[in-house]
């Protein structure tokens, strides 16, 4: 989904492109790209007709144009677009910044030193607990919650059973979270920097690094610049 917003000039799409023009005047065509790309992104489906020549599977268009959508006044939805565009940009310049410090982190002065293995700075390295879910005051992060970086996604909260037993596993400041299993999600890194009582589930592998020898931070974002990706592609069976 694409918003075509060019000023000047004459353009055409090609037969394997919808277009949708805004023609009422109580909505922003900025707002209802918004809106729609929000509800794909978040896993709304929109629906799909299959072609009867070549069975490729099409956008039912007719069903497409009754997804719901919130009709704010129009002044919220100026509003609305303004607060998207300003994190756009907040976005982007943490991301031209996190290239520049991945360019410090490369020079090639610090490859005089030795290189090290993960496993020589830390001191724990083991999956998550596998947990009933319930009502204390232990926190469960679940691998998906875990973004990478500092980021977590904590909109929805989970806590294990009043029977859990804590033992070495329960998360400390510091602690390097790994997404280990799922294809789209291992290889994710997560440092975790919280006070309070969390675990991490078995999807999870915790890594506990050695202070002595390693800063937290640091072999973040030394992992970061082998790239999430890549340390996805390490992951073996069909399910990753």
């Amino acid at each position: 989904m694409v918003l075509f917003d060019i000023q000047g000039g004459e353009y055409s799409f090609s037969n394997f492109t919808a277009r949708l023009r805004v023609t009422r005047d109580d909505i922003a065509p900025k707002y209802l790209y918004r809106v729609l790309h929000h509800f794909y992104a978040s896993g709304g489906t929109f629906p799909l007709q299959k072609d009867g020549k070549s069975q490729l599977k099409n956008l039912d268009l007719e069903g497409y144009l009754d997804t719901k959508i919130p009709l704010l006044p129009l002044d919220i939805q100026r509003q609305v677009v303004a607060e998207y565009e300003a994190l756009e940009r907040e976005s982007e310049a943490v991301s031209e910044k996190m290239v520049r410090c991945q360019k410090l982190t490369l020079h090639e002065n610090y490859f005089a030193f030795d290189e090290g293995r993960l496993g020589d700075v830390a001191v724990m390295v083991k999956r998550g607990k596998s947990t009933r879910y319930g009502q204390s005051n232990i926190q469960v992060i679940k691998s998906g919650q875990a973004r990478g970086f500092l980021e977590f996604d904590f909109r929805k909260k989970h806590y294990v059973d009043s029977s859990f037993i804590p033992d070495e596993r329960n998360l400390q400041r510091g602690d390097l979270l790994i997404n280990s299993t799922g294809v789209g999600t291992a290889g994710r890194v997560t440092l975790f920097d919280f006070n309070g009582d969390f675990v991490a589930d078995s999807h999870i592998t915790i890594v506990r690094l050695n202070a002595r020898k390693a800063l937290p931070k640091y072999v973040l974002y030394a992992l970061a610049n082998i790239g999430f990706k890549n340390i996805e592609a390490m992951a073996t069976g069909q399910s990753g």
